[in-house]
């Protein structure tokens, strides 16, 4: 059932009135109020009411504060603070996704010019999964500013979340085309690319990004797993060594080195059965020498 919040407004706001105790002096003309009750100015009056919305969201009454700010955005659609309050209200609440999605459709509806709310809503459909609608979006916005680098992170984000491997390495790239692109962009793609398998273009990629920060222990152990996949195992032993040297208890290095050492261990003990087997062909052969000299005639020695 909707809940009438009129009266509750109309009642409350008198409340809100000793938060502006000094300002009615410097204010404009007041407007005519009702027998008994305070005039405000338009600007008095829409300050009361935000102060009380604020008062009530931090009292857990979320729908109360809601209501004030429904109130607001119906006297000033246009006004980014109506939305974007109501929007960091909800966030947090998971239940309420529903009424986020109206909220933030309704902000982009009432301000189509206003970067904020589209990208919020993009922001919104990754983490409900729903790609698809968050691209469309996305390439609206890309199309109007084609060389605008954080547009093109957030769509490559979007693709990365959806798990369109190929579309987000592509994407990733369009955003290191740019100015502005940092040693992080390259460590998103070069993650993307290690879900395909090793390759001289991976290794290549880790190579860079250790070249351009090589006290980033991310970059020092994606390089030292690809070296480790080609089985360049010392220059896997030389990244472990220097990851370990900037942070000794990180897992992901511990695990690195524990896969070097048994590929090292696997290679010892196949170079150990080499040279049994060696030994044994070496014996074998020794063996069959002496038993041909013992057909032969004597004097044929």
């Amino acid at each position: 059932m909707r809940i009438d919040h009129a009266p509750m407004l109309a009642g409350s706001l008198a409340l809100a009135l000793g938060l502006l105790t000094g300002v009615a002096d410097a204010a404009p003309k007041p407007r005519p109020g009702k027998a008994g009750a305070p005039a405000l100015t338009p600007a008095q009056e829409r300050r009361a009411m935000e102060e009380l919305a604020e008062l009530y969201a931090q009292e857990g009454r979320t729908d109360d504060a809601l209501a004030i700010y429904a109130e607001l955005r119906a006297r000033e659609p246009a006004e980014a603070q109506w939305w974007r309050r109501p929007v960091e209200l909800l966030e947090p609440l998971t239940d309420r996704r529903a009424d986020l999605l109206l909220v933030l459709q309704g902000w982009r509806a009432a301000a189509p010019t206003l970067r904020e709310p589209s990208e919020r809503l993009v922001r919104f459909y990754e983490d409900d999964g729903a790609v698809d609608e968050g691209l469309k979006i996305a390439e609206t916005l890309i199309a109007q500013t084609p060389k605008d680098l954080a547009l093109r992170r957030l769509k490559a984000e979007l693709l990365q979340t959806g798990d369109r491997t190929d579309a987000a390495i592509s994407a990733w790239t369009d955003v290191l085309a740019l100015p502005g692109a940092t040693p992080e962009d390259r460590w998103q793609r070069a993650e993307l690319m290690s879900l395909k398998g090793d390759s001289p273009a991976l290794r290549a990629e880790y190579e860079t990004l250790v070249a351009a920060s090589a006290d980033d222990v991310r970059f020092r152990v994606g390089l030292g797993e690809s070296c480790l996949a080609a089985d360049d195992l010392k220059c896997a032993r030389a990244q472990v060594d220097a990851a370990r040297a900037l942070a000794p208890d990180s897992a992901e290095v511990r695990q690195l080195e524990a896969a070097l050492e048994r590929e090292q261990a696997e290679r010892n003990a196949d170079r150990a059965n080499e040279q049994y087997d060696l030994r044994d062909a070496l014996r074998w052969r020794l063996d069959r020498a002496e038993r041909l000299r013992a057909l032969l005639p004597q004097e044929d020695y």
